[in-house]
């Protein structure tokens, strides 16, 4: 691919369906290496790189200076643990005041003086512009002009809590128990019969806690409903979720699965050993029953 062709690039740092951990450091230094050789007039830059931090905010430590990423997108929902509806946007500041927002309303973009008289047939000038009728609309400086008027207060501030958790134990740690206890998982649950570790071969990159896998000739809805009945005691606190082959149909396809759905089990910093032991005495519990 030339790259005088590529306007943006985005990158998603932890894919939804598997534990790889993309190399955004990499690929943004590539990027701010031929930007700068460009040396392209304007603010904005002549590739734009935006890495999707859904996955891996919360679980791994995030710097965005070593990325040299220009905007980075995050949930606050998954591993930062905070409420559903939440998130956050970082863009360079600088970047920011030169981007126009697809959707606005009077908080990302104020009426800054209006009309001199009613009008009649619409106003059509662009934002920014004096139109006929004298009323001017100015964006909000850096991010904050992506930023909506309605919000969940409530929301806010439970995202703002599960942030200070994660500060406070410290997110070197988190990382760090988050890689640990998803190696051990895998290798556990490669040790079983008729279960498929998805991305087994992959294990020389770096890990995250997220850990994909199927079973042969059994469902992934059904081996999740077993779980979930199943009495496993009290410890065993994974987060089990389906992941279809539609939401990353690329990935689906050259591995081979088909429309087959995976297993996600989500391990953070608070699970422990034992109950990764739990979770795969159960998984063969139902093997065997099934077999």
């Amino acid at each position: 691919i030339n790259p005088t062709s590529i306007a943006m690039i985005c990158i998603t740092h932890i894919p939804t369906n598997c534990h790889i951990v993309n190399p955004v450091e990499e690929i943004g230094n590539m990027i701010h290496d031929f930007n700068t050789r460009e040396q392209h007039k304007g603010v904005l830059p002549s590739i734009f790189y935006l890495v999707d931090a859904c996955q891996s905010v919360g679980q791994l430590v995030i710097n965005v200076q070593d990325m040299k990423c220009h905007a980075l997108a995050a949930t606050g929902r998954k591993y930062l643990r905070g409420p559903r509806g939440t998130g956050f946007l970082y863009v360079q500041k600088d970047i920011a005041n030169a981007l126009q927002p697809s959707h606005i309303d009077h908080a990302a973009a104020p009426v800054m003086r209006v009309m001199s008289q009613p009008p009649n047939q619409g106003v059509c000038a662009g934002l920014e512009e004096v139109n006929e009728y004298g009323l001017l609309h100015s964006y909000q400086p850096g991010a904050a002009r992506f930023e909506f008027w309605e919000a969940n207060i409530a929301a806010r501030l439970g995202l703002g809590a599960a942030i200070d958790v994660s500060l406070e134990i410290g997110m070197h740690q988190i990382e760090n128990l988050c890689s640990t206890h998803g190696q051990l998982l895998r290798k556990r649950l490669a040790a079983i019969d008729r279960v498929n570790v998805h991305h087994y071969n992959d294990l020389d990159q770096k890990m995250c806690g997220i850990v994909t896998f199927w079973c042969d000739d059994i469902e992934a809805s059904s081996i999740k409903e077993k779980l979930q009945n199943k009495d496993r005691g009290d410890g065993c606190c994974f987060h089990l979720s389906i992941v279809p082959a539609t939401s990353t149909p690329l990935d689906s396809s050259r591995t081979g699965l088909g429309m087959k759905q995976l297993l996600r089990a989500s391990l953070s910093y608070f699970n422990t050993e034992d109950e990764i032991d739990l979770f795969c005495e159960a998984l063969q519990s139902i093997l065997h029953s099934a077999a």
